[in-house]
């Protein structure tokens, strides 16, 4: 008997991680931003008889980025290597100017490399509204961050020892960097801005069954939501702005949260997700061949068709280390596939790297090659471990108003590519009615 019991829960989790194999390649919910993060709780997730009103306040931090390829960088490369002769050539394109701006013979049609570095910090509430329909196990919430973003940015030059024969010579490309950018419009190294981040508003069906499959107890929940794009948009005349998750983009998602308790006091279970967002036109600025998109001088209508984003978060749970108190751990993997461009403009006199023909400086196979290296620059991986602490008031036996419960995460980045190094503290309660 006790070697049946043996392979019907082998056989189980078994299955239970063939079901977390399967959803990897294919379901996210806020997490479709590459600067942000915002990963879910899984006690949202849970069956509540009473509706609740969650806020809590978070604090983000990123000064580095993984690069695409691997390795560090800044968070203001994440769109491609600043070649200040790129630049330049954008500008003498894009406003068709009768000389190169890089009027100093010293550096004219050499490469000239910097690392857009920086910092981003973020201060907000996350607000969230959930309730209990009585009704076949549904719920409807609604979630929604309001946040100051405050970038910071600056250029290092890299390849300084090109120039150690010129006298002053990084002042000197400073000084022509600087004028470039004033050239091409861009008003400030620094940015900060208040607003909302886009609303989730979701519906949600959950079960409990005690007592199977050798388990104290097994939640299931499924998650469907829309994401409306309400959040924080990026200003194209300041390369140091940045989006706050879906940059204008409808979007629809799926989440299931499979739950074990294995024994009193510790559970097991995973977070498995997918969102999907629609194409959305809007006026960007566009590459003129190399340049990263933020630092173009065309600018013109831009339709985006975003990649999927996928997401597999197990995670462990040991409750009441202490009365009311339980501690979590959980990792989390999260991945965008590239997105599609198509340039809109109805005016293609000067061309984009989208629309760009091949001439005797330039090959089809560079053209193709260049395409393809921009859109690689829009796919990205995270990979997250998250801490927490909970402090259930009712579980502690407190009689206080609302029930409260009490917690406290902290978000950090483990690996990546392509993304800002965003490490994220959030202090929370949940009230009951």
């Amino acid at each position: 008997m006790i070697r049946y019991h043996i392979k019907q829960r082998l056989k189980f989790f078994l299955f239970f991680f063939l079901v977390i194999a399967s959803f990897s390649n294919t379901f996210t919910l806020h997490n479709t931003n590459k600067y942000f993060t915002f990963l879910e709780r899984p006690e949202h997730y849970r069956a509540h008889k009473k509706p609740y009103v969650h806020c809590a306040f978070f604090h983000t931090t990123a000064t580095t980025a993984f690069k695409t390829n691997g390795g560090n960088t800044g968070v203001f490369d994440l769109w491609g290597s600043y070649d200040l002769k790129d630049v330049a050539l954008s500008l003498q394109t894009a406003q068709k100017l009768p000389h190169n701006p890089i009027t100093n013979p010293n550096f004219k049609d050499q490469s000239i490399l910097f690392s857009a570095a920086g910092k981003i910090k973020t201060v907000g509430l996350m607000l969230h509204y959930e309730h209990e329909l009585n009704w076949h196990n549904i719920a409807l919430g609604i979630w929604m961050p309001v946040l100051n973003v405050k970038p910071t940015s600056r250029y290092d030059l890299l390849n300084k020892s090109s120039f150690t024969n010129i006298p002053q010579a990084p002042t000197l490309i400073d000084d022509i960097r600087r004028d470039i950018h004033k050239q091409i419009g861009f008003t400030s190294n620094n940015w900060s801005t208040t607003g909302v981040g886009d609303i989730d508003v979701h519906v949600r069906w959950h079960n409990t069954w005690d007592h199977q499959c050798m388990m104290r107890c097994i939640q299931l929940a499924l998650q469907a939501g829309v994401l409306i794009p309400t959040g924080i948009k990026s200003n194209i005349n300041n390369p140091a702005s940045v989006s706050v998750m879906g940059s204008g983009h409808w979007g629809l998602y799926l989440d299931v949260n499979p739950e074990f308790e294995l024994r009193q006091n510790l559970k097991v279970g995973a977070l498995l997700g997918a969102a999907y967002a629609f194409s959305h036109t809007k006026t960007k600025r566009i590459p003129v061949y190399k340049e990263p998109a933020i630092f173009s001088s065309l600018i013109g209508p831009v339709k985006t068709q975003p990649g999927i984003t996928t997401k597999v978060s197990p995670y462990l749970i040991f409750e009441h280390l202490t009365d009311g108190l339980h501690f979590n751990a959980r990792y989390t993997y999260l991945r965008h596939t590239k997105d599609s461009y198509c340039d809109m403009r109805t005016d293609k006199s000067i061309a984009s790297y989208l629309t760009k023909k091949p001439t005797d400086q330039i090959s089809q196979e560079n053209i193709d090659t260049n395409i393809f290296e921009k859109k690689k620059l829009s796919k990205w991986i995270k990979h997250y471990i998250t801490l927490g602490l909970t402090y259930d008031s009712k579980e502690a036996l407190r009689n206080w108003k609302f029930n409260p419960i009490f917690y406290t995460t902290f978000d950090t980045p483990i690996g990546g590519r392509s993304i800002a190094k965003n490490h994220q503290i959030t202090v929370g309660v949940e009230l009951y009615f």
